[in-house]
């Protein structure tokens, strides 16, 4: 019988540098271990270090086709990440 492993990412929230610039967790410093994780059968969730939405560094996020592989395949998970301006749907490791 194979031993099913959860796992919990805890992760930074926004916050103005001293410059004012807007901050968050770099994209693809969750989605590669995410993806990992998974590949290993892991259950893993997401969570903001004080709860509520993970926001994700804007410089970390680039158009479409330009990014890591783990980020693109990210973004296409629906159920992982909505749409901008759309709420996470609770469960999700985003909401």
């Amino acid at each position: 019988m194979t031993k099913s492993v959860a796992l919990t990412m805890i992760v930074t929230l926004h916050a103005p540098m001293g410059n004012g610039e807007v901050t968050g967790v770099w994209f693809e410093e969750v989605t590669a271990p995410y993806y990992a994780f998974l590949g290993k059968a892991a259950r893993v969730e997401i969570f903001s270090i004080k709860g509520g939405a993970v926001p994700i560094d804007p410089r970390s996020r680039l158009e479409r086709g330009k990014n890591p592989a783990s980020v693109e395949r990210f973004m296409d998970d629906a159920w992982v990440l909505p749409p901008p301006g759309m709420q996470a749907r609770a469960g999700g490791p985003f909401g």
